[in-house]
């Protein structure tokens, strides 16, 4: 039986007693295990994830790559290039948890705990009011971290994951139209608007957006991959899996709350024009007007993607998502045309 099986195949009991052995020997000071907590999310506790209370009073993060073991000697191992990628960024002072040892034949990373609290929590549970403050603190860190990101020389293509070169992120991203069902945008644009003639603007916008440069960062970007500490300051995490794409589309996502798998929950994006100006100003790898239109044409595609599968699904369309499909939040004349045409009521 390979590692990688024997590893997925260890029953929940077997693998917290490998934690409780396992972690005295890796930690500084050797603490002794006193409890394993399970992690709740949305839609009940996560498989992967443990909260590790120690005799010393703190608390770590055990999570478990299950498929860990099947990169083990790739130069994409994402035990390994989850610890590099940790150490450049803390050491460049960016928010994201201090990654303290590696199990390796389970695929086990210990993290700092740095809390309990998802951005995508705090949109759905929150008052508005709240969630716009950890947007504008989200998309400062952000920027900060791209920015890390795009100038360091450390993290090589090689570490990069299979499929997330550039060229293959482009591929895919050009292919999208090919997942607008024109039947289901028939639901979403004006009734005076062509669907025709929005699907052949929606194709050049994303051909254009291909056109943009990509940098180096996450592959996995979500609203529940940012914790909210008890100072309120938002930490980035997962970093085992890195490839090439657009900040811009990376932004959109972090700052989207899905609400998924919470009863009552329903998607809402907390980029508006402040933030999209906020971002643009600190953008230093573009200008602020290509920025902007980059930004503004990846939070159209995305929220048309996201309310064709909304109401696919049955359900009506929040305020929140009529803005996200008709308010521009650029002086881009070709988003803000193809905005036009979107229902401003659904």
């Amino acid at each position: 039986m390979s590692a990688a099986t024997s590893s997925s195949d260890l029953s929940p009991t077997a693998y917290e007693a490998r934690l409780a052995h396992d972690l005295p020997g890796l930690l500084p000071n050797h603490p002794s295990v006193v409890r394993i907590l399970p992690i709740s999310t949305p839609g009940g506790f996560h498989p992967n994830v443990r909260r590790i209370a120690l005799s010393t009073g703190e608390t770590v993060i055990a999570k478990r790559h299950l498929f860990a073991p099947l990169t083990a000697g790739q130069s994409y191992h994402l035990l390994s290039v989850e610890q590099a990628a940790s150490d450049l960024l803390l050491r460049e002072a960016c928010p994201v948890p201090n990654l303290l040892a590696t199990i390796g034949d389970l695929g086990v990373v210990i993290l700092s705990d740095v809390g309990s609290e998802t951005l995508d929590d705090v949109v759905q549970t929150r008052p508005i009011a709240e969630s716009s403050r950890m947007a504008v603190a989200a998309v400062d860190a952000f920027a900060r971290i791209q920015e890390v990101l795009i100038q360091q020389d450390q993290l090589t293509d090689e570490m990069f994951a299979p499929g997330c070169d550039a060229d293959s992120v482009r591929d895919r991203f050009t292919g999208l139209p090919d997942a607008i069902d024109i039947d289901a945008l028939k639901f979403l644009v004006a009734p005076n608007a062509e669907v025709d003639r929005v699907m052949d603007q929606l194709r050049r916008l994303i051909s254009s957006l291909a056109k943009q440069p990509v940098y180096p960062g996450p592959t996995d970007y979500n609203a529940r991959n940012i914790v909210i500490d008890d100072a309120r300051s938002p930490h980035f995490l997962e970093w085992s899996k890195l490839g090439y794409d657009w900040p811009e589309r990376r932004a959109i996502q972090y700052l989207t709350s899905l609400g998924a798998s919470r009863p009552g929950g329903r998607p809402r994006s907390l980029v508006d024009t402040w933030i999209a100006h906020r971002y643009s100003s600190a953008a230093s790898w573009s200008t602020p007007a290509v920025a902007a239109f980059t930004l503004d044409g990846h939070h159209l595609v995305f929220h048309v993607l996201l309310g064709m599968r909304w109401m696919m699904g049955g359900e009506r369309l929040s305020g929140s998502m009529r803005a996200a499909l008709t308010t521009p939040l650029s002086p881009s004349p070709v988003v803000r045309g193809i905005r036009k045409q979107f229902r401003e009521v659904i």
